[in-house]
């Protein structure tokens, strides 16, 4: 049953507890025979030999057996990085079975079986690579073919079997294997920290054909004896045969066992049967046996001579042929016969397209019987046409007299052009690999591999010739001189007489040389801000002076993410040195939870930075509030604030006579996010001393709103108010309504018009969530990096003056700005919802920046003056806590200062907390009103302080909000 030869250090494997490889378990003999290796769960330096290399930033290590992981252990390679540098850290690892063989033809298929577990999430996470080739090496023919390439691309936390199949054209008798799995790590940015992969119960099993009985022929029996000859095939391993006969297909009778060596198959075996009854019938057939299973020949029958008969002249025996075609022109010919005493006989093979023949091999001396008593016949026929079917018998020439065996057919294959399989290719930073299977088909064939730089390849191998068949060769070639960090396109070409075929062009990229530190890019993470269906990216990236980079922003619902948005060119650095990146989605679903990160791609190689993620803001129905109604004799002005939350809203007025209303005015639309704006309907040609009943609609799809029926009497002399803010009794808010089509007005009377510009003080400003602001200041240059709009009218007021060349870009372009002393002012035109914006100025000193959107302010600033500092951020109306981190310098202004928190333009009271650190100090506010609109920290100080390293956090609900400036200026 053994199919693998196993030499000492294998033999020795069997004694050792440990072993990573149970190379090769055995399986039931049927129509398959398995690779037999010892079985052991362990793992064991005697049998498989660890190899490990890296660079000069990294360390690795093959442990045999490591512990905690299956039974006995396993095989571990080990990895680690020893600095926190930017640049490629890579090295590998090897793992080398002991030797094994492979006794036989090659089978009918293969399967390697391992398990694997991998401890490398930190290293994928910043950007790292790791893989694992398998390789079964032939150490008699000099190569290593892949037979597996894996690149992990998420971490195998629980060990995890993997089934491969094996070309068996690997598998040659005679040959010396090894299993090798090599194992690479490279960190684009290197960390102080580890990973490992391990490996686990390795098998490797084949299936070979059964052995096959042709040619059957029973020679001439005697009264008491016959001798019966055969083909036999036990596809190239040991056998054994013996004859069943009996006066019946039951038998009952058995000759003993003989033995067929694998080297002499396939090749003629003859049988003696003795002590038979003169004048009887038998019936016999072959039994054949491998470690593939038993095979029975087919049924012959034979009568013995009769007793006291005539005695019959001997005449040949001759068997019947057994014909191997090779391929579409040419076919291997073999036959038995027994001569039966005869001396000096001669046989041929004769064959044509009819039972006519017409062609034969030439007239050749029986060759002398065997033990056996049979001879084996033989020929080859080339240049048959393909596709062809033709009839074959022996003619064995005892004298003058011909005797001849049964006709059989056979058939060419047709005329077919070479066959390639599918390419496996592996790298290192100057070698490749190329394999495929090659299969000749009807003629043979040279096959090679081109390979080059491009499509065009250039270069090619020595050219390999295979003999025509339809068994498929693995074709190999190692290509050297490559140079590293490089693409080259590779195939391989066969050529035949019955045409060309190329295999698939495959794009390899060799490593990069783990000895070389490779720059990348250094990509920051990545700031969303959100709507309830949109979002605004921005992140910054330092190329680290490379050039021709571009980006994009993956984005899903998972780490898998399976979106981007559409990659574009990197923008010039700014005056700190990074670009900015910026982009915006769009289709979100509302209240849902998505993951993002920048991508920079440098020469072909994507660099990703840190998986955030952010969540939409939830669907909110409109909301219609502080309702207010003046009227005359004839007319009556109605006014609301509508608030649109996260959709688009139209509003309108219904108003009448009765509840029915019955008139309803033209509707208007206001955009998403827009915060409360006021909307008034003035209606006139009304009745003087008469009730009228209105109501404000609005709607969204996310819902609807409705205040409750109202009624304002006209007067009869003029006069009157009713003011209410939102009516929580008869109001209704409907989440989820479909959008409702607006009537137009059905009096001309009725007019919409804006709020007046004198705005009751209880409406709130628009919200500012859409705004975020990195300042930084070198030298004479301020530089308000980048923030993001949100569509309402901006002005950014800068201590620098307008003839000192203020400059905006919007969106990476520049635009023409109105100045106004020291305010640069932008039309809400120039602000659509979602661009980004950047503005540098310059002056002879450094200035505070301060932007404004629409009636709301976000900046933070720091002034001093008359031996008092202060620190003032300007934040969101519902802003719940904000918190000052101060540098060293001011720890001992702050233990005198005091904090003071302003509510529309008073000051309000509020929870303040100090703590002290050795190198900072930090001021949270908590409690604050809900109308807050700006924190100031006051300092009272004689020294002059610097703005550098003050930040502040604002935290609005659930969302923080940062406004830092890494440098502000001091007034």
């Amino acid at each position: 049953m053994t199919a693998f030869r196993k030499d000492s250090s294998v033999r020795r494997f069997a004694a050792i507890l440990a072993a990573l490889c149970s190379i090769f378990v055995a399986a039931p003999a049927a129509t398959a025979a398995p690779i037999s290796f010892p079985a052991d769960p362990g793992f064991s330096g005697s049998s498989w030999t660890p190899t490990a290399a890296c660079g000069l930033l990294c360390t690795v290590s093959g442990l045999q057996p490591s512990t905690g992981g299956n039974p006995g252990g396993y095989a571990r390679a080990e990895y680690a990085t020893v600095a926190n540098v930017l640049g490629l850290a890579g090295g590998y690892v090897d793992f080398t079975s002991a030797a094994f063989s492979w006794t036989g033809d090659s089978p009918q298929s293969a399967t390697l079986h391992f398990d694997r577990k991998t401890s490398i999430a930190t290293l994928l996470s910043l950007n790292g690579t790791v893989g694992t080739t398998v390789g079964l090496v032939d150490s008699t023919a000099g190569t290593t073919t892949t037979i597996k390439s894996l690149t992990y691309s998420s971490n195998v936390a629980t060990w995890t079997g993997m089934d491969v199949t094996v070309p068996p054209s690997l598998l040659v008798a005679g040959h010396s294997y090894k299993l090798a799995f090599h194992t690479t790590f490279n960190a684009a940015v290197a960390v102080l920290g580890g990973a490992w992969v391990g490996f686990d119960n390795v098998s490797l099993s084949a299936t070979r054909a059964s052995a096959s009985v042709s040619g059957v022929v029973v020679g001439t029996p005697s009264q008491t004896a016959v001798s019966i000859g055969a083909t036999l095939n036990t596809a190239g391993v040991d056998g054994t045969y013996h004859v069943e006969y009996g006066h019946t297909t039951a038998y009952g009778l058995s000759t003993s066992d003989q033995v067929l060596l694998g080297s002499a198959s396939p090749g003629p075996i003859g049988v003696n049967l003795s002590g038979l009854t003169a004048g009887t019938t038998y019936h016999a057939r072959l039994v054949v046996t491998t470690d593939a299973g038993t095979t029975y020949g087919p049924d012959v029958s034979f009568t013995t001579a009769a007793s006291g008969g005539p005695v019959t002249p001997p005449t040949p025996s001759v068997g019947t042929v057994t014909a191997d075609v090779k391929g579409a022109r040419a076919v291997d010919l073999s036959a038995v016969v027994g001569l039966n005493g005869i001396a000096g006989a001669q046989y041929r093979f004769e064959y044509g397209a009819t039972t006519s023949y017409g062609a034969n091999t030439s007239l050749t001396a029986v060759p002398a019987a065997g033990s056996n008593g049979w001879s084996a016949l033989a020929a080859s026929l080339s240049s048959l046409a393909p596709g062809s079917t033709y009839h074959v018998r022996v003619a064995v020439l005892d004298g003058s007299t011909w005797t001849y065996g049964n006709d059989i057919t056979f058939t060419t294959a047709p005329a077919q052009a070479p066959t390639v399989g599918a390419t496996a290719v592996t790298a290192s930073d100057t070698t490749a690999q190329v394999a495929a299977d090659v299969t000749p088909n009807s003629a043979d064939t040279q096959w090679v591999v081109e390979y080059g730089p491009t499509n065009t390849y250039g270069s090619s191998s020595t050219p390999v010739t295979l003999p025509a068949g339809s068994t498929p060769t693995r074709a190999v070639y190692d290509i050297t001189g490559l140079t590293p960090d490089s693409d080259y396109h590779v195939r391989i070409k066969a050529t035949s007489a019955d045409g060309t075929t190329y295999g698939a062009d495959t794009v390899i990229h060799t490593a990069a040389d783990p000895n070389q530190v490779v720059t990348v890019p250094t990509v920051g993470t990545t700031i969303a801000v959100p709507t309830s269906r949109a979002a605004a990216l921005s992140a910054v990236v330092d190329l680290n002076g490379l050039s021709g980079a571009d980006y994009r922003f993956e984005f899903g619902t998972t780490t898998a993410y399976g979106s981007a948005t559409p990659v574009t060119a990197v923008p010039a650095a700014g005056a700190g040195g990074t670009s900015a990146l910026i982009a915006s989605l769009s289709g979100l679903t509302p209240g849902g939870t998505y993951h993002v990160r920048a991508s920079v791609r440098v020469n072909g190689t994507w660099t990703n930075g840190p998986d955030v993620t952010f969540t939409a803001n939830p669907a909110v129905a409109p909301l219609i509030a502080n309702v207010v109604a003046t009227q005359t004799a004839t007319t009556a002005r109605l006014t609301a604030d509508v608030t649109a939350h996260s959709a688009a809203t139209q509003w309108h007025l219904e108003y009448g006579s009765t509840n029915a209303y019955g008139s309803v005015s033209s509707a208007l639309t206001l955009p998403a996010g827009s915060g409360a704006v006021p909307v008034s309907v003035t209606l006139a040609g009304l009745t003087p001393d008469s009730d009228v009943h209105y109501r404000f609609v609005a709607t969204s799809v996310d819902g609807s709103a409705t205040t409750a029926d109202r009624v304002i009497h006209t007067d009869a002399d003029g006069g009157g108010t009713e003011a209410e803010g939102i009516d929580g009794g008869g109001d209704t808010t409907s989440n989820g309504g479909s959008a409702v089509t607006m009537t137009t007005p059905v009096t001309p009377a009725l007019a919409a018009t804006p709020a007046p510009a004198a705005k009751p003080a209880a409406v709130a400003a628009p919200a500012c969530r859409a705004v975020t602001i990195l300042g930084r200041s070198r030298g004479m240059k301020v530089t308000m990096e980048r923030f993001v709009t949100d569509g309402a009218p901006l002005a950014i007021t800068a201590g620098v003056k307008a003839k000192n060349a203020t400059r905006v870009t919007i969106d990476g372009k520049r635009v023409k700005v109105k100045t106004k002393g020291r305010a640069v002012r932008l039309a809400a035109a120039q602000l659509k919802a979602g661009r980004h914006v950047i503005v540098v100025g310059t002056g002879k000193r450094a200035a505070r920046l301060r932007i404004s959107v629409g009636t709301c302010k976000a900046a933070l600033g720091v002034r001093a003056a008359g031996g008092r500092a202060r620190v003032v951020l300007a934040v969101v109306p519902g802003t719940t806590a904000a918190t000052f981190t101060l540098p060293k310098a001011y720890i001992k202004a702050l233990a005198a200062g005091t904090v003071s928190v302003r509510s529309d333009s008073r000051t309000a009271t509020a929870k303040i907390a100090k703590r002290t650190k050795r190198n900072a100090s930090t001021v949270t506010i908590t409690g604050l009103p809900r109308n807050v609109t700006e924190v100031r920290l006051t300092l009272t100080t004689k020294a002059r302080l610097k703005a550098a390293g003050v930040t502040a956090t604002a935290t609005s609900g659930t969302k923080i909000a940062r406004l830092k400036a890494r440098t502000v200026g001091i007034r």
